[in-house]
């Protein structure tokens, strides 16, 4: 939960980060702005500044009991952690793979990159593989479990829509609207680039039942096969 308090009445700006028990209210972190000049406009950057500070946290799913929780200098705001080979993956400058500690033992960082920047899109795992694609569209990949780079592949355009695994094939979606589709195996290959008239496409595509959606700021398309139609 995200608190933002906003008093004209006292020359404050606050945001927190606040995990919800039931009744319960816990503060994982917060920013203040104290400044009688200061108002709306110090708001996103306490946010940005308080997400940053809380860090990855871990709860118990059934009791909301929290587990552990790790501190970042500049982890990811906006993009989500992923899991894989036993790993949770933590976009942010440097990214990191993190192995969760048992029971209430305090989680390990595994290893760190700085060769794997996402931007506002959500890494991707995958095949003992981690996948991210920054913002000025190049996908970059390495390898799960030691963080050794693998490859680049640059796109064209710009990219702040997470990437889709689907069909074995990763899809990144392009701000102005076109979609590649690249085979993951071994070295980087693109397979197709489809354009539709499409802008600001923030959206991430997702997939469902054979088919496969993109949304721009006005528009949403359902893609399918004739032949499955058929």
């Amino acid at each position: 939960m995200i608190v933002l308090a906003l008093d004209t009445a006292t020359p404050a700006v606050t945001a927190g980060v606040v995990h919800r028990n039931g009744s319960e209210l816990t503060v994982l972190r917060r920013r203040v702005t104290v400044d009688a000049r200061a108002h709306a406009e110090e708001l996103t950057p306490n946010v940005a500044r308080a997400l940053a500070d809380a860090g990855l946290t871990a709860f118990d799913p059934k009791t909301g009991a929290k587990r552990w929780s790790i501190k970042g200098k500049r982890m990811g705001e906006i993009p989500t952690a992923v899991v894989g080979d036993g790993l949770v993956f933590v976009p942010g400058s440097p990214f990191e793979a993190v192995k969760p500690g048992a029971g209430k033992g305090k989680p390990k960082q595994e290893w760190q990159s700085s060769r794997l920047p996402t931007g506002f899109g959500s890494p991707l795992y995958y095949q003992n593989r981690v996948y991210a694609v920054s913002t000025k569209a190049v996908v970059n990949c390495a390898d799960a479990v030691s963080g050794k780079h693998l490859w680049s592949e640059r796109l064209d355009g710009s990219v702040h829509a997470s990437p889709l695994l689907a069909g074995g094939k990763i899809y990144v979606v392009n701000s102005e609207g076109t979609t590649f589709v690249l085979d993951p195996n071994g070295s980087p290959r693109l397979v197709a680039e489809n354009a539709l008239p499409l802008k600001d496409v923030l959206a991430s595509p997702a997939a469902a039942n054979g088919a496969i959606y993109l949304r721009s700021d006005s528009i949403l398309y359902c893609i399918r096969d004739k032949k499955r139609e058929e």
